[in-house]
């Protein structure tokens, strides 16, 4: 069985997932780290019946999954829109103090970032194909606990496959 077609029903049946046949204007953050250097994706054309919506609490974050391909190997992953637009306090693992800030970085990046809703970004993002070009991980601040608890976090450069 293809795929995607698998991930497809598995993402269905997620506890309270609506299936959208666009993004909202906006949406909370969703936290999954999924992509690794050297994946390449492609955002789909036309969103209709693609875009699963998750409750959190009394809010929601949406994702779209994409195929990806990585040293000739093909999955399937989550692809939320926060992660273009990623912006995070880095931190002192051992003190928690703030060290500055670190975002995913690179063209796609820039041009969801361009746009004043989520809607409106991944609709700029149709059709493109994507690279991870690289990966770093930095330690931030696990928000509602106290400073000096910390976790990993990866940050990205994407580009533009032409």
């Amino acid at each position: 069985m293809d795929l995607m077609v698998v991930e497809s029903r598995r993402a269905a049946e997620l506890a309270g997932v609506k299936i959208n046949n666009g993004f909202a204007k906006k949406a909370i953050g969703g936290g999954m780290d999924a992509f690794t250097a050297g994946d390449v994706f492609t955002i789909p054309e036309d969103f209709t019946g693609k875009v699963y919506r998750t409750p959190i609490g009394e809010n929601f974050a949406e994702f779209i999954l994409v195929k990806v391909t990585n040293n000739g190997k093909e999955s399937a992953k989550r692809l939320y829109p926060s992660f273009f637009s990623r912006n995070l306090q880095i931190v002192n693992a051992e003190t928690g103090e703030p060290i500055g800030r670190k975002r995913n970085e690179g063209a796609p990046c820039t041009d969801y970032m361009s746009c004043a809703t989520q809607e409106d970004g991944m609709n700029a993002l149709r059709g493109k194909t994507i690279k991870v070009d690289n990966e770093e991980t930095y330690d931030i601040h696990v928000y509602g606990q106290a400073p000096n608890v910390t976790k990993k976090q990866k940050f990205f450069k994407l580009s533009y496959v032409e």
